[in-house]
């Protein structure tokens, strides 16, 4: 599988998780214990780590998961064009 299509799969995934009542987040970071995560998943070295997708129960509530980033209005960042 080629790597710009790791992302779409990834996507996919966590979309889907959402069907079963899953939240999902993706975790780059996971790639960085490579030597871990072959440890306990039994992943065989062959195989390469390259994304790390962390799937559970989503606490909405919590504060942290409430916080929104201001946004620039979409006219000052996407230009139309033949619409």
């Amino acid at each position: 599988m080629r790597y710009s299509r790791i992302g779409m799969l990834a996507q996919s995934i966590m979309l889907e998780v959402q069907q079963y009542g899953l939240g999902s987040i993706p975790a780059y970071n996971l790639v960085s214990y490579p030597d871990l995560i072959r440890k306990e998943l039994e992943i065989p070295d062959d195989l390469s780590i390259i994304i790390g997708i962390a799937l559970g129960y989503s606490d909405a509530p919590h504060p942290q998961n409430k916080f929104r980033s201001p946004r620039r209005p979409i006219q000052e960042v996407v230009r139309f064009i033949g619409v």
